[in-house]
């Protein structure tokens, strides 16, 4: 009967508009080692053509097919595994082929065979890119084309079609060094200068947008940042290495705007680690120690998403190295030391109620036995032990009352 009586309680306040409940619509869902991932620190996410989710972790590639994981390693017998356990990051280049940056250098996985590919030099002699060069990104274009951008040699464009890359960087800004792209829904791409100069460019490598944006982002000449476009257009900017916050680039208006700590838009911190949008439009900010900032453009608005001790249910660590929306709208966080947190409004629509010590506007107390509505909408709720509780929807409070001896 408690059992029942509980579920009932719980579908019956997750149906509720008001007050407490919008707080704790963010239900999150977890996976670590003990569920048969290879590390609790997760530097990178990216999803395949297949549907697998591939988490690179401090200790091998880890391939998620939403029930069990297939971990890649290093293996002193094998030329054909990892070189290096450590992944940093997952991109998807030509032919479906994945490259993976790893501590060791990078290297190229093919699906098919399930192999890794070590020596690239006579990749990149096919696909037409430098040899000996530091890959940097790889963004997907239109038409199966992609964009390499190199540390030294700067940004290619590879053609399926004519399968040779063209540089880009000689046709743009010679002097100049790419600091990083992005590529938009329309087929073109954002690329940004260590200078702050801004270029909107085509696929036929004719610039569209021109501009120059002051911030503080680059320190030095090598300085590199990151780029992210929503579905709008507009771009964002951070740094992983310099405590900058997120800078907004409003394509519509021509308008920067800085996401700081210390400014109107207020970051709980400004050491970001990435950035994704979901399915409605929201930006979801990975940062170190600030868990997830939620910025909602339409209301200019910020909201954060932060582990609560005794909530199985929000976040599993303030220390978020990467953020990634799936197909499915499905966003994942790799958190640097304790697994992955995933959310979907689907995966977990009821909200739970529970006693939270650190909490003192949490339920008072687990053991519920009854509930009734009263006539305003609020819940009495009866206790096995602690009282009569009275839940104000509105307010989103919870008042106890207990027996109290007179005599």
């Amino acid at each position: 009967m408690f059992k029942i009586t509980t579920w009932i309680f719980l579908l019956f306040l997750s149906f509720s508009s008001l007050g407490q409940v919008q707080i704790l619509k963010y239900n999150f869902s977890h996976i670590n080692i003990t569920k048969g991932l290879s590390h609790n620190q997760v530097n990178a996410i990216y999803q395949d053509k297949y549907g697998f989710i591939w988490f690179g972790t401090l200790a091998g590639l880890n391939r998620y097919d939403g029930y069990n994981f297939k971990v890649f390693k290093h293996n002193l017998k094998d030329p054909n595994s990892l070189s290096d356990d450590y992944i940093s990051s997952i991109l998807e280049g030509p032919n479906n082929n994945l490259w993976i940056l790893t501590r060791n250098g990078t290297n190229l996985y093919d699906p098919i065979k399930e192999k890794f590919i070590r020596d690239l030099d006579p990749i990149y002699k096919q696909l037409g890119l430098p040899i000996e060069d530091e890959l940097i990104d790889i963004r997907k274009g239109i038409d199966n084309s992609f964009w390499f951008l190199f540390k030294n040699a700067g940004l290619f464009l590879y053609s399926e079609k004519d399968k040779k890359s063209k540089a880009v960087s000689q046709l743009l800004k010679k002097d100049k060094k790419i600091a990083a792209i992005a590529p938009l829904n329309s087929g073109t791409l954002w690329v940004i200068y260590n200078d702050g100069s801004l270029l909107l460019i085509n696929n036929s490598l004719k610039v569209e947008t021109q501009t120059k944006l002051k911030t503080e982002l680059f320190v030095s000449s090598l300085d590199l940042c990151v780029a992210f476009s929503d579905k709008e257009g507009d771009l964002f900017l951070y740094s992983t290495s310099h405590y900058t916050g997120v800078y907004h680039y409003k394509k519509k208006i021509s308008q920067l705007e800085h996401l700081h700590k210390a400014n109107k838009l207020k970051l709980n911190t400004n050491l970001i680690r990435g950035i994704t949008e979901d399915d409605n439009g929201k930006i979801w900010i990975a940062t170190d120690h600030g868990g997830i900032n939620i910025y909602d453009k339409q209301k200019e608005e910020i909201s954060y998403l932060v582990n609560k001790e005794y909530d199985n249910r929000s976040i599993i660590q303030n220390s978020i190295n990467t953020v990634y929306k799936d197909n499915s709208g499905i966003i994942w966080l790799g958190s640097f030391k304790k697994g992955i947190s995933y959310f979907h409004p689907d995966i977990i629509k009821f909200n739970l109620f529970t006693h939270q010590p650190s909490n003192p506007n949490s339920l008072p107390y687990d053991d519920v036995n009854t509930f009734a509505e009263d006539d305003k909408g609020n819940l009495w709720i009866g206790t096995n032990g602690d009282g009569l509780i009275y839940f104000d929807r509105e307010a989103g409070k919870f008042t106890s009352y207990k027996h109290q001896n007179l005599n």
